[in-house]
């Protein structure tokens, strides 16, 4: 399996738990203020440990919506398909 088809199957499963998290209407709002604070303390944690990462309207999504679980993926990502 080339790392095109690799990528592509990490979008997919990517956009569906995205999706059905955007559809979950009983997420409660301080939960998303959780996952907010805490994946945004991850993700400056991150950075100041010499892992540069961008902040951009994908980056920032994921912190927002997955919290810490969310600066993984980003690390992942970065990690083994030089992307993000």
């Amino acid at each position: 399996m080339n790392h095109t088809t690799a990528l592509g199957i990490i979008m997919l499963v990517g956009a569906f738990a995205m999706l059905r998290g955007l559809l979950d209407v009983h997420k409660n709002k301080t939960a998303v203020l959780w996952n907010l604070l805490l994946g945004g303390m991850a993700f400056v944690l991150v950075n100041l440990l010499g892992f540069h990462m961008n902040l951009n309207l994908m980056t920032g999504g994921l912190v927002t919506l997955y919290g810490i679980p969310g600066v993984a993926l980003i690390v992942v990502l970065k990690l083994i398909f030089k992307i993000i």
